[in-house]
């Protein structure tokens, strides 16, 4: 429970950046859509509160921190194969940027199936009627979000109280 005050106390003032890993879900439950989606928007603004009070309560300037492992962690319904996988992923990239993560990588590219609890975006061959390295709805919705998504993001507000709503704006340096 000691272990960052111990880094930072150390090693805090010349690290070049920070890194956090983190699974979104509890640990293995057969978790609904509304569980799993809600961390997308919750978990990354918790995790930057949480290392920048770290930081300051260790006196060590705040620098740029990495997210470079997540994923979800629910079982039992084969949500991470689905789309549901897939929203959470676009969610999360948002939330990454909106939150001022400097880098954040998706935990993994390709697994096990595991009876449909693989966290890998492409079936590495064990999947039943899949062909090998078939993509999975995470893919496409990451591939899409980077090739939609602007270089710019930019503030947006929702008007209403429809909490079923996540809305990320963005705009191109080239003006579009």
């Amino acid at each position: 429970q000691t272990w960052n005050q111990g880094v930072l106390s150390q090693a805090g003032s010349t690290a070049d950046f920070f890194i956090v890993h983190d699974y979104f879900t509890d640990y293995q439950p057969n978790s609904s859509v509304q569980d799993i989606l809600k961390t997308g928007t919750t978990v990354p603004a918790a995790v930057m509160s949480y290392v920048r009070s770290q930081l300051d309560a260790a006196g060590v300037s705040q620098k740029p921190v990495a997210l470079t492992e997540w994923n979800i962690q629910a079982t039992g319904s084969k949500q991470n194969v689905s789309y549901i996988a897939g929203i959470h992923a676009a969610m999360v990239l948002g939330a990454v940027i909106k939150n001022g993560f400097g880098e954040a990588s998706r935990w993994d590219l390709a697994n096990g199936w595991s009876n449909g609890d693989d966290q890998g975006m492409f079936n590495s061959g064990d999947e039943p009627g899949i062909p090998q390295w078939n993509p999975r709805p995470a893919f496409y919705y990451m591939y899409y979000f980077q090739r939609c998504f602007g270089d710019r993001m930019v503030q947006d507000s929702l008007k209403g109280a429809n909490t079923d709503l996540t809305t990320y704006s963005s705009t191109f340096s080239s003006g579009q």
